[in-house]
């Protein structure tokens, strides 16, 4: 599932803050209704959402450096 959301505001900003999203745009990613991890990229394709992607549908655990913004 995709879902894009709008980030202005307060209503926004609150929205951020409960997904733990520390810049936009940004992927956030769920497993099993979990939030597994976030990743912000301002440029489709990214290395970093595809190597989040990867993880995620492996099985494996999310690696924390991918949510840094560079």
């Amino acid at each position: 599932m995709f879902a894009k959301a709008d980030a202005t505001g307060a209503s926004g900003k609150a929205l951020g803050r409960q997904l733990g999203v520390e810049s936009v745009p940004s992927f956030v990613l769920f497993r099993n209704g979990v939030r597994y991890g976030a990743v912000s990229t301002s440029r489709l394709p990214s290395d970093r959402l595809d190597r989040a992607i990867q993880a995620l549908v492996e099985g494996d655990d999310f690696d924390p450096s991918l949510e840094e913004d560079k």
